[in-house]
């Protein structure tokens, strides 16, 4: 196959970014032909490392006028010259010009969505939603992370959905959940968003510092909520006790050296963040009512999940659900090796194959006259547990 795969801006440390090159990268060492496009300037740096071998077109920022038409020729002509057998874009959204310049120079699409169709509503009104969910029928075929995400979207699309997990790999170091000296960490890792909701972190934290003065809060990441966060930091006075910390390339030692980690997103795709944790062996705590989170923190095997709150108890219910873990290290002990166990389930070789299988399926001159070309993806053990 030879695949063009899009993301609007390849430097961040997002996890995103980094399933997409990963996802390049694999396709290629398995003798695809795979070439990356972004709206990105051209001297931009990528935050992930990029194979040497495989190209990287950087077609500009995006804009709006007549910069926004340029930028949408540079793409049609490099499909058009390129001949891709796929597109495949992440996160696609709302990008009409990338729909444009893919029917334009008539190369199939494939929509790779990272979050859970939660999102729309949560941030559009019910037209723009409905306009958003309307271009997804122009693709050959859309991913998503969970099968239980296919339910979201519109019923004439569902049969050229699949449902592919992100890949977690094995890692090199683990964490030790249970050991509490010299200091505790309760860790945090993902953009600084407001999605994520790391200000109720903060807010609960401060409620639980002074019952638990061995723990600190860690909050790793880059986004443009930096300044709030480190703002609510010194008005709660948590200074040597909460950090904001900057997106680091050696995240493994973060999470080695932790002892519980927490995401209190709004909604997530397939939380890259919580299931590398996982993997080191962190249990976890989230938020019941999030997508993607309760995908993955089974309650009481490999973690807590926190009731489903109004906006106006979320701080304490969130606090009230930490406080439990914290102050239990031989549950921690007993969860992150649940935990850890829980992600064999999203192995790489597995979730490559799949990706792979539906990728050529979709690839096949024939595909768009039949749209049911690939069946919903063959559940693991753990998925058919509901984890």
């Amino acid at each position: 196959m030879k695949l063009a795969m899009y993301f609007f801006s390849l430097r961040s440390a997002g996890g995103a970014e980094r399933s997409m090159i990963a996802l390049a990268s694999e396709m290629q060492r398995r003798g695809h032909r795979v070439q990356l496009l972004s709206w990105d300037d051209a001297d931009a740096r990528a935050f992930h490392t990029i194979p040497t071998a495989i190209p990287w077109s950087r077609l500009g920022r995006s804009g709006e006028g007549l910069q926004k038409i340029r930028r949408t020729a540079r793409l049609l002509r490099l499909l058009r010259r390129e001949r891709p057998d796929l597109f495949v874009g992440f996160v696609m959204g709302a990008d009409k010009s990338v729909y444009f310049a893919s029917i334009a120079a008539r190369v199939p699409i494939v929509a790779a969505e990272r979050s859970s169709p939660e999102m729309y509503s949560a941030r559009l009104s019910s037209v723009k939603a409905r306009f958003y969910f309307n271009l997804f029928a122009l693709c050959r075929g859309v991913v998503v992370q969970f099968d239980s995400y296919r339910s979201g979207y519109p019923a004439r699309i569902r049969n050229r959905i699949a449902a592919i997990p992100n890949a977690v790999s094995t890692p090199a170091r683990f964490a030790q959940p249970a050991l509490e000296t010299p200091r505790a960490v309760l860790l945090a890792v993902g953009r600084f968003t407001d999605e994520k909701r790391f200000d109720v972190l903060i807010d609960a934290f401060h409620l639980l510092a002074g019952r638990h003065p061995g723990w600190d809060l860690r909050v790793v990441g880059d986004g443009v909520n930096r300044g709030a966060l480190e703002t609510r930091v010194r008005e709660l006075k948590l200074e040597g006790r909460a950090t904001i910390c900057f997106a680091v390339a050696d995240v493994e030692a973060e999470y080695a050296g932790a002892q519980l980690f927490v995401l209190p997103s709004r909604w997530e795709g397939f939380p890259n963040a919580l299931a590398e944790a996982m993997v080191h062996g962190l249990p976890a705590v989230g938020f019941a009512s999030c997508p993607g989170v309760n995908e993955l923190i089974v309650p009481g095997a490999n973690g807590w999940l926190a009731p489903a709150a109004t906006d106006a108890t979320l701080v304490t219910t969130l606090a009230e659900t930490l406080a439990i873990a914290m102050g239990n290290p031989e549950a921690r002990r007993t969860m992150g090796e649940r935990a850890k166990a829980s992600m064999g389930a999203y192995a790489p070789q597995s979730v490559y194959d799949r990706w792979e299988a539906v990728l050529e399926a979709w690839a096949r001159p024939w595909a768009a006259a039949s749209r049911r070309v690939v069946a919903r993806p063959r559940q693991t053990d753990h998925e058919h547990e509901g984890h």
